[in-house]
């Protein structure tokens, strides 16, 4: 036992040597943790959270009913009110007219500096007390004039005048909107306050214009756009009130002048709020625009069609021509605002497209749309405009579906003429504009955006149709003229050797016998050859290109053609013609499809190196 003590006491020995040399210490104990500390007040946390809460919104639907609707309900019937109380006080003779009169403007005053004194408080209600009290002074000079004749017409609407110059001064001094919104309505009112009786034309529209002038230069100064909005309507109910009472056919230029006249004010008054002013356009902006533009061109084409139809082509014409102009200088000022530079290009498109058919006729119409198109999409090139580009497609299409629905008809086939007629000329001038437009979208790919992407074979496969469909009719058109005499000169013949049979199926009888004959089987038989090798022709100078310019599209459009010839000679051909010209369609035919065989085999290795 004493021998185990002795080494246990041995290694302890060794073991404290040995930290001491390793230089090991104890680690101390685990520290014990403090004594609990109480949190602080729940409600501090609370309060600090609900401050990072987001905002309710205080205008909801309540709050608009609460502050706007019945303050605006309880205006009108205080308005009311006083109009009931001046007529029982007149029926009554309780006060006299004078002081009738003056408790109105004595009314309207406290009503006005009352809203004034409320407007560091409660600016918005400010402004509905301070039009209540304009709306007394309006009561007031209407009574003056209507119920005791204090004034004549001319002195009424000179108050009234100043009375609602007042409130737009007023609200642009303490920049209330909606103070100068009331007071512009209240302007709009007084020409159906104020009576007279013998109407003056030029009187009314002067005041109109002051009113929409003044609307101009407050909402200009103030960028209140609202205002102009505000306007337009004012002015288009009393000039309706106006035409539906006073006009007659001898006010025909005094009214269109008066409608031009607005038009421009509006039009410029939108405009300067975007350009001058330099606000972005908004979706009321650009209404008032279209609106205006709509208003001005259907009055006019109500009053001016049909007895003044090149008078209203030639205004559709300078329509377009101005909103190209302000379209160029959206587009300098206001390159922030794209918005704006296309729809005034879109309004341009709109007028200048509707007043070719308004100054043309027939194809000339179609020509014209074209020669359209292409200057649109030019333009768009040149300025880098998206918009014009795409309108000029647009037209373009137009033009396309006018010529194949109205233009490809012949007026008459017995004096018709190849290539020297109405019909070509408007195929070939379409068909020009798209291979320029095609070209254009091909020098100038790096112009044309992701969404434009197609534009090209779009293009260049419409101008390949154009020339297999006037190929076509012209063909068509050069046979069934022949045949259009042939038809009558047999059908005469005829009828002089056939007795007369009163039979509805006599001349049908004399049809048939023309369709029958020899000659007339001989014309269909050419036509139909005739458009098979015109469009194997065709096919051939297509991939001829195509291996020539290396472009795969050319080629493509190549053999498309050559398998809707081979489908026409197979089916149609082969059961329709005689033989000796089935034996012209398919020998052209097959040798010219082994002619475009071996040049795909012997160009076969630069269509693989370069595909375009």
């Amino acid at each position: 036992m004493d021998e185990i003590l002795r080494r246990l006491s041995q290694l302890e020995e060794r073991l404290s040597t040995l930290e001491r040399r390793l230089g090991m210490q104890i680690q101390p104990s685990i520290p014990v943790p403090p004594a609990y500390q109480k949190e602080e007040s729940r409600q501090s946390v609370i309060t600090n959270a609900a401050e990072h809460l987001p905002q309710i919104p205080t205008h909801d639907f309540e709050s608009v009913i609460g502050r706007w609707w019945l303050g605006i309900a309880g205006a009108v019937a205080l308005f009311f009110g006083a109009s009931f109380f001046l007529k029982y006080a007149f029926e009554n003779n309780l006060i006299g007219p004078i002081g009738r009169v003056a408790i109105e403007v004595c009314a309207g005053l406290i009503f006005v500096i009352g809203g004034e004194m409320l407007r560091k408080k409660i600016p918005q209600f400010a402004s509905i007390v301070t039009a209540t009290g304009l709306g007394l002074f309006y009561l007031s000079i209407y009574s003056a004039q209507h119920w005791y004749g204090f004034v004549g017409s001319a002195g009424a609407l000179g108050f009234m005048s100043a009375v609602t110059a007042f409130g737009v001064i007023l609200a642009v001094m303490v920049n209330a909107q909606e103070l100068a919104g009331l007071a512009v309505l209240g302007g709009f009112l007084t020409p159906f306050l104020v009576s007279t009786q013998t109407p003056d034309d030029t009187a009314f529209f002067a005041y109109l214009l002051i009113l929409s002038i003044g609307i101009f230069a407050v909402s200009l100064f103030k960028k209140w756009h609202s205002l102009i909005l505000l306007g337009f309507c004012g002015m288009i109910f009393n000039f309706i009130s106006w035409f539906g009472v006073y006009y007659d056919n001898e006010k025909l230029w005094f009214t269109v002048s008066v409608l031009a006249l607005f038009y421009l004010i509006y039009l410029f008054a939108t405009i300067a709020g975007n350009m001058v002013a330099r606000v972005k356009s908004m979706v009321a902006d650009l209404a008032i625009l279209s609106i205006n533009a709509a208003w001005f061109f259907g009055w006019c084409y109500y009053l001016l069609q049909p007895e003044h139809e090149a008078t209203l082509g030639f205004l559709t014409a300078a329509l377009g021509l101005i909103y190209i102009a302000l379209g160029y200088a959206a587009s300098a000022t206001r390159k922030e605002d794209p918005q704006l530079t296309l729809f005034l290009s879109a309004l341009a498109v709109v007028f200048l497209t509707i007043a070719i058919p308004l100054e043309l006729e027939q194809r000339a119409i179609t020509i014209a749309w074209a020669a359209e198109a292409f200057v649109l999409f030019a333009l768009g090139i040149t300025l880098g405009i998206t918009g014009l580009r795409f309108f000029g497609m647009g037209v373009l299409a137009l033009a396309v579906f006018r010529l194949f629905g109205f233009d490809s008809h012949i007026d008459d086939l017995l004096f018709f003429i190849p290539v020297f007629n109405t019909r070509f000329l408007a195929y070939i001038f379409t068909t020009a504009c798209s291979g320029a437009m095609a070209y254009l979208a091909t020098r100038y790919a790096s112009v044309l955006t992701d969404r434009e992407r197609g534009i090209r074979e779009i293009l260049w496969s419409g101008v390949n149709v154009l020339v297999v469909i006037l190929m076509t009719i012209e063909i068509v058109g050069f046979f069934d003229a022949r045949i259009a005499i042939l038809e009558r000169t047999q059908t005469q013949q005829l009828q002089l050797n056939t007795p007369r049979v009163a039979s509805p199926y006599y001349l049908d009888a004399i049809d048939n016998r023309v369709r029958i004959s020899p000659k007339y089987r001989s014309l269909t038989n050419q036509r139909n050859a005739s458009i098979s090798v015109a469009w194997t022709l065709y096919a051939v100078i297509l991939i001829t290109l195509g291996f020539i310019l290396r472009n795969k599209l050319i080629r493509w459009s190549a053999l498309l053609l050559f398998a809707l010839t081979v489908g026409k000679v197979f089916i149609i051909d082969l059961a329709g013609l005689r033989t000796e010209y089935r034996i012209i369609s398919f020998t052209v035919l097959g040798a010219i499809l082994l002619l475009a065989s071996y040049l795909y085999f012997r160009y076969q290795r630069n269509i693989e190196q370069k595909i375009v």
